[in-house]
């Protein structure tokens, strides 16, 4: 079964501001710090292209290795 994309981005989405999760690198990648100011879903969509982008470049294992370790930014 293949989810549709956008209810995939809408999903993790509501995740992200409901957890927190990857704030430093939403803050990164476009400039917003979850913290102190709103994430707007067109922000986020951003910030999954630039995630998209960099996969692109560094292909996906390197990718998934850099994120290892990361994630602790609760």
């Amino acid at each position: 079964v293949v989810r549709d994309p956008l209810d995939r981005a809408a999903s993790s989405f509501r995740h992200a501001l409901g957890t927190g999760y990857a704030r430093d690198q939403i803050l990164a990648a476009v400039g917003v710090d979850t913290r102190t100011e709103p994430l707007t879903f067109q922000r986020f969509i951003d910030f999954l292209e630039t995630e998209i982008g960099l996969i692109e470049k560094v292909g996906e294992q390197n990718y998934l290795q850099s994120q290892i370790g990361e994630g602790k930014d609760s």
